[in-house]
């Protein structure tokens, strides 16, 4: 289940509903029945819960409880940022100088801090300004004699990466990372 604090909020909060007390209270009962069983353990009939949320914070403690384990999973680190720069720039056309190691090291280091999401909202604006230097000066029939390939052909430079650093900015702010943190230390389970 993603974005589970919408379907499990901490109960009692003004506003809420009985219909959303009662949604939560069907849920709660659902995740009882389906760990447990008057039958011999059999894996094949075990259901497995997972549920994700960018507010831990915010769900009902009740819900909280039947979570074996509850693990944050930070930002990822210069590592795992490379790999999804590469991730998200496969099938695109990127110049060479961005291929080379250090580039990728520079692009990296811009982006410190930034989420997965940001990463490819990075990737997705560079191409963007490729296809725009592609189109300048074009007419709308030029445009649109013009073959896919084509527009597929301009390369991701680093100068469109730094660009994209300027106006992309991450989304998990500082306060943020320490209410993760804070939290975790409070509630989080080690792997």
């Amino acid at each position: 289940m993603d974005e589970v604090d919408g379907l499990c909020s901490a109960r009692g909060g003004s506003g809420e509903h009985e219909a959303s007390r009662r949604v939560k209270g069907e849920i709660l009962a659902q995740m009882d029945g389906a760990s447990s069983s008057s039958e011999e353990y059999d894996p094949a009939r075990s259901v497995i819960v997972l549920g994700a949320t960018n507010l831990p914070w915010e769900l009902d403690s009740a819900f909280l409880r039947r979570f074996e384990k509850r693990i944050h999973i930070d930002l990822p680190d210069a590592e795992g940022r490379a790999d999804m720069f590469r991730i998200n720039t496969d099938g695109m056309a990127v110049a060479d100088e961005v291929r080379e190691d250090d580039t990728w090291a520079t692009v990296v280091g811009l982006s410190d801090g930034y989420s997965g999401a940001d990463i490819a909202t990075c990737c997705k604006d560079a191409s963007m300004l490729g296809l725009r230097r592609l189109l300048a000066g074009k007419k709308v029939e030029e445009i649109k004699a013009m073959a896919q390939s084509e527009l597929a052909q301009e390369a991701i430079t680093l100068a469109d990466f730094e660009s994209v650093f300027q106006t992309v900015k991450s989304t998990a702010g500082k306060a943020d990372l320490e209410k993760y943190k804070t939290w975790s230390d409070e509630y989080g389970s080690s792997l």
